[in-house]
């Protein structure tokens, strides 16, 4: 076949090359590393929570006991620091992130089992996080009345 007959400018105001076309990948693109937009917008979320912690010797001084690693495993915080950090996180973030959010955000800034650290919050911040599970449809009581 004449090759010639398809790099004729047919058409008058449309210009036509023969370079190759590359397209590159915006790396610096956030989405870039995982295409989910949830995932972009949990670890942005990290990160803030990372800055309110620098800020607070406190909560900082219970995270830096932690190993660090990107398994997740049980973390020996005591009753008293899961509580600590869960109520500062709450209080920091409240106003950007709903109750589950900020507990999500919580356990996977720890990289801890969500069990693990469920099982150490105070009653009340149980009672929060059961309460809005309810009112979005994601969680029945089993209570008869």
């Amino acid at each position: 076949m004449d090759k010639s007959y398809y790099n004729k400018n047919r058409y008058y105001d449309a210009d036509v090359t023969q370079n190759d076309i590359k397209l590159e990948i915006d790396t610096s693109s956030p989405v870039y590393a995982n295409y989910e937009q949830d995932y972009v917008e949990k670890m942005e979320s990290i990160k803030l929570l990372e800055e309110y912690i620098s800020k607070d010797s406190v909560v900082k001084a219970i995270v830096d006991k932690i190993p660090t690693t990107d398994i997740k495993k049980k973390v020996n915080l005591t009753i008293e620091e899961t509580n600590k950090f869960y109520s500062f996180c709450k209080i920091r973030l409240e106003d950007k992130f709903t109750n589950i959010q900020i507990f999500d955000i919580s356990t996977s800034y720890l990289s801890v089992e969500p069990k693990d650290f469920y099982a150490k919050l105070s009653i009340k911040f149980k009672e929060l996080l059961l309460e809005e599970l309810e009112e979005s449809g994601h969680y029945k009581s089993k209570a008869l009345f």
